[in-house]
């Protein structure tokens, strides 16, 4: 539903002005609006520290790592998900699901 609400948001006139932002519509649909969301999902557990400068949380480790690699392959405007996170959930969201292949997220 965020894609979806990225799409119906009313964005300020000057952020549609810009060229990675602007509002498409093609044969009477609307097919983009505004900023346009990459959204990556993986569920694990992370390791966890307090930056000592900023003293915000700073998350690392192999969840973290697997999850930089998925927020490289999400295009603007998709919303990408991990395979074991879609067999965990497929019973509990309504899912369109496209394939996008196999992707080692994992090294070794």
């Amino acid at each position: 539903d965020v894609q979806l609400g990225a799409l119906d948001a009313d964005w300020p006139l000057g952020l549609l002005e810009v060229k990675e932002a602007e509002r498409i519509e093609q044969n009477g649909s609307l097919l983009w609006n505004g900023l346009k969301i990459k959204i990556a999902v993986l569920t694990g557990t992370p390791q966890a520290r307090t930056d000592p400068i900023t003293l915000r949380m700073d998350y690392y480790g192999p969840v973290m790592a697997a999850t930089t690699k998925l927020m490289a392959l999400v295009k603007p405007g998709e919303t990408l998900v991990s395979m074991h996170d879609i067999y965990a959930f497929k019973e509990d969201l309504d899912l369109c699901i496209t394939t996008m292949g196999e992707v080692a997220l994992t090294t070794g």
